[in-house]
């Protein structure tokens, strides 16, 4: 399963656990699910910095122009987004579920 994530690029950590982080542990025992998320700030940062954490290394991380400004857990990347907005649609397009 493709999973996206997005979510506010202002969120604290204690945010991320109560809204996005028992949802994600449950998909992570799936071999097939496959996370992606921006290089954002807030959600998607402490997405990257959770399933690093525990070794999950199916993501992908979608970014603007060439250079990726967070990538915690050296995962896959695609680029070229002239926007982060543009970057969020492909992730939407891609994905059979968002959370977010």
């Amino acid at each position: 399963m493709k999973i996206g994530i997005i979510g506010s690029t202002t969120a604290l950590p204690l945010e991320f656990m109560a809204r996005y982080q028992a949802k994600i542990a449950d998909y992570m025992g799936n071999v097939s699910t496959q996370f992606f998320f921006t290089d954002e700030s807030g959600i998607a940062m402490h997405t990257a910095k959770y399933l690093n954490g525990r070794g999950f290394r199916n993501c992908t991380i979608y970014h603007v122009g060439t250079i990726c400004r967070h990538d915690i857990g050296k995962y896959k990347k695609r680029s070229g987004y002239s926007n982060v907005a543009e970057a969020r649609d492909a992730i939407i397009k891609e994905c059979d579920m968002l959370l977010g």
